[in-house]
């Protein structure tokens, strides 16, 4: 009686929990947060994950990208590990209690996070978490720590590494899955930028000379929320004085199948931009039109050729015209989470070598 007992309340429990308990409710929010609706000359508040050494490397490329002169970003860093062996997941805050792991590579990279915060201090506020929870609920814990600082931006790095142009699928697959970066994209309470490295080999940790190079840097625009939200992170980046931007904005012939509220938005946007930084000679706007698909992703094939671009920002997925986007169908894009587009770059089908970052705008849900 007692096991068929047992037996039958866990069969009842159990989906009445699930149906009842939506453990995403707390990261449904009714307020913007967004790079576009954040102040210029207010701090943009990011929550930047890693998981091992080579994904610090690559975060710190992009924040050096964008760190100006005066103090204009704060960091929450979470190095996320697998829970293993503990009945408990923890959320460790670096500045309030020191511990020690026994996970493999913790060390390293924390070290590495560590030692690149104690050099950034003067111009860049950041705060080191270290997140032991199970991959199943690891989404909830990039969520929470978004909520709480409230955070304008959810940077993490793709699930695939690269070393001489062969890639590695799922090399750390034990670490991040598709299904972390899925949820996050679902449940984010603000924007989330996805962040592939892509290049030969990985440099050195720390480059001096970055600070006195320039560096080039290059917005697909193709209309819609994401696209705008990957322009004003790039607006944010110009502020480093050795950053070269150049946007190409995509239309459709005709103005084909635009959707007429996004166009309008798109304008207002673009316009606004220009009228920022007519001049400007760091930075370069053109216009290109397109019929399909296949010449959409051929012009930017050309952009690739044309000029290295040390980073290429754009929007994921939505609002851009199908028009730009006719005959790709995204039954062969390998990676959803990277939009059509950024898949195709990502790709080894795309020439060159370079990091990439997709962002996706806040979706306001409930």
């Amino acid at each position: 009686m007692l096991v068929l007992l047992v037996t039958a309340v866990t069969a009842i429990a159990t989906p009445l929990i699930r149906f009842l308990y939506d453990p995403t409710r707390p990261y449904i929010v009714n307020t913007r947060r967004t790079i576009q609706y954040t102040p210029p000359h207010e701090e943009l508040k990011v929550v930047a994950c890693v998981h091992n050494q080579d994904s610090v490397a690559t975060l710190i490329n992009l924040f050096e990208f964008s760190c100006s002169s005066r103090r204009n970003l704060s960091v929450y860093a979470l190095c996320l590990t697998e829970l293993n062996g503990r009945a408990a997941p923890l959320l460790i805050d670096h500045e309030k209690q020191k511990m020690t792991f026994n996970y493999s590579g913790y060390d390293s990279t924390y070290n590495a996070l560590k030692i690149y915060i104690e050099t950034k201090r003067d111009v860049m506020e950041i705060h080191s978490f270290t997140a032991v929870v199970p991959k199943q609920t690891m989404y909830q814990d990039i969520c929470k720590l978004a909520m709480i600082k409230e955070a304008d931006l959810v940077i993490l790095p793709f699930h695939m590494e690269w070393r001489d142009s062969v890639r590695m699928t799922e090399l750390h697959h034990q670490r991040r899955t598709p299904s972390v970066l899925s949820n996050v994209l679902d449940h984010a309470p603000c924007s989330v930028g996805i962040l592939v490295h892509k290049v030969h080999l990985l440099g050195p940790l720390f480059d001096h000379s970055f600070n006195s190079s320039p560096r080039h840097v290059l917005v697909l625009f193709l209309g819609g929320a994401d696209a705008r939200e990957a322009l004003f992170y790039a607006d944010r980046i110009l502020m480093n004085p050795n950053v070269f931007l150049t946007v190409i904005r995509f239309l459709s012939h005709h103005h084909h199948r635009e959707y007429e509220q996004e166009k309008k938005l798109d304008d207002g946007v673009i316009i606004s931009f220009r009228e920022r930084n007519g001049r400007n000679k760091r930075v370069v706007c053109r216009e290109v039109v397109m019929k399909n698909g296949e010449e959409t992703l051929a012009t930017i094939q050309a952009f690739g050729n044309d000029v290295h671009f040390d980073l290429w920002i754009l929007g994921r997925h939505k609002g851009i015209n199908p028009v730009l986007l006719k005959g790709l169908s995204s039954d062969w894009c390998e990676h959803l989470e990277l939009g059509v587009i950024g898949d195709y770059i990502s790709s080894m089908d795309f020439d060159g070598t370079t990091s990439i970052l997709v962002v996706q705008q806040q979706t306001l849900r409930g």
